[in-house]
């Protein structure tokens, strides 16, 4: 990052770390006194022959901001996380931090790891490229993906990806399932992908030299690029994709997806980043414009504006959730 980036940056995330860590081990440790402390002394069973295990599944979450950027010939996407450490261009965005969060807490990951890092969250502090070994190839599923996150070209028609992006992490996503979902009710949208796991194989999320090896028994993990100031994140956070843009210097104006999911996800535990509801604790109401279909297609700025005008107000959070840079091209 070329000497730029704050060096407290790595303390204010280690103690946004802390905060989290104390809190989850409280809530722990309160579970396992209301759950008692029976001890199992019957003899172990007999081992029994059955169906094979079920082949083993990860689902992985696309949490906070990041850019999927289709490759030619519709056969994946390229994801770019804009680099939230520098902001030396946008000084009103608060710091946004990204990397790997593993679920639960209580699993015994496999690491070898020089950033911040505590009770299973592992975050970059540099420009890195992932790698994710293990998975099993298998034909990518979109249907449930594509137009349900907003699309930077329908912010800006000229948009383009930069030859050389401000990422902080850039990563390929080239099989499995991805769908998009409601995180909460203040608008978060959420990217799920599910993929399967080779028969025999470890996981790997390497990143460079350093890696995170997955559990077997671990079935969910987090990619995330979000601000450790909770509640600090906002309207404005949408101007971070601008970081990836070949006119950096070109405000994006926000547009809703042109389908909002209608399903919701059950998150396992986020560090931080998250609010179950908008700000004040209240739940927002959809936009007045809404159709059985859901919003109203973009057919022209006046409409759209409306709409965009009382989501952002009523749905604060929902800038900070993945975008595509464009509509993939055709096969």
């Amino acid at each position: 990052m070329n000497g730029t980036k704050d060096p407290l940056i790595d303390v204010l995330i280690n103690k946004q770390l802390a905060i989290a860590a104390e809190k989850a081990a409280k809530d722990a440790e309160e579970a396992a006194k209301a759950a008692g402390k029976a001890t199992n002394t019957s003899k172990s069973p007999s081992p029994k022959t059955g169906p094979p295990a079920p082949k083993r599944q990860l689902e992985i979450f696309f949490y906070g901001m990041m850019c999927f950027d289709p490759l030619p010939g519709r056969s994946g996407y390229r994801v770019l996380f804009p680099n939230g450490l520098d902001l030396q261009e946008l000084t009103d965005i608060p710091v946004h931090a990204a990397g790997v969060w593993v679920r639960d807490r209580q699993a015994r990951a496999t690491v070898r790891w020089s950033g911040p890092a505590q009770r299973n969250d592992f975050f970059v502090n540099e420009k890195r490229q992932l790698t994710i070994t293990g998975l099993k190839q298998t034909p990518l599923d979109t249907s449930a993906f594509e137009g349900r996150v907003t699309n930077l070209q329908d912010c800006d028609p000229q948009f383009k990806i930069s030859d050389d992006p401000d990422a902080i992490l850039t990563m390929l996503v080239d099989r499995g399932t991805l769908s998009a979902h409601r995180g909460n009710d203040a608008g978060l949208i959420v990217v799920r992908w599910t993929v399967q796991v080779e028969d025999g194989a470890s996981v790997r999320f390497s990143f460079g030299g350093e890696f995170v090896e997955i559990p077997p028994e671990v079935t969910q993990v987090f990619l995330a690029n979000v601000s450790p100031l909770s509640g600090a994140e906002g309207v404005r956070d949408f101007q971070l994709y601008r970081k990836l843009s070949a006119s950096r210097q070109t405000p994006l104006p926000y547009r809703l997806p042109r389908q909002l999911p209608e399903n919701y996800i059950k998150l396992p535990d986020p560090t931080f980043g998250f609010t179950p509801t908008a700000p004040g604790g209240a739940a927002p109401q959809a936009p007045k414009q809404t159709t059985p279909g859901g919003l109203p297609p973009i057919v022209g700025d006046a409409n759209i504006q409306a709409a965009e005008l009382e989501v952002v107000a009523q749905t604060p959070y929902i800038v900070c959730s993945a975008v595509v840079s464009r509509l993939p091209d055709a096969a």
